[in-house]
């Protein structure tokens, strides 16, 4: 990725919003964020907390979290939950995990598509 300026998005989903093994944008998100964030911060990792409010109708250890970062600075204005990733955008996605310390977790590697 080229620039100074990344905008990073995460979304998380009901597992069963997987249609083999490929993310549909057809259902909202359970719960998402957006942040700017820098080359360095992407080089070392990131620690996120995304949080949501409510139920979701299935189990909260069954989600997909599903995350992109793409050239450009966050819009706090416009809602990450419908947030879609650009062309050049390096995406990435993971089950959750039951961690006994931290609750549900999901570890990522993001990739250009």
């Amino acid at each position: 990725m080229q620039g100074d300026a990344f905008r990073l998005v995460v979304q998380s989903y009901a597992a069963n919003s997987l249609s083999s093994s490929r993310l549909s944008f057809d259902t909202a998100p359970v719960a998402s964020m957006q942040r700017a964030v820098s080359l360095e911060e992407l080089r070392l990792g990131l620690d996120l907390d995304v949080m949501h409010v409510g139920s979701h109708g299935s189990d909260p250890s069954d989600l997909v979290v599903f995350a992109w970062v793409e050239a450009g600075h966050p819009d706090l204005e416009y809602d990450a939950a419908l947030a879609r990733p650009s062309s050049g955008a390096l995406r990435g996605s993971a089950l959750s995990q039951r961690d006994l310390i931290r609750g549900l977790t999901a570890e990522l590697s993001l990739t250009a598509a």
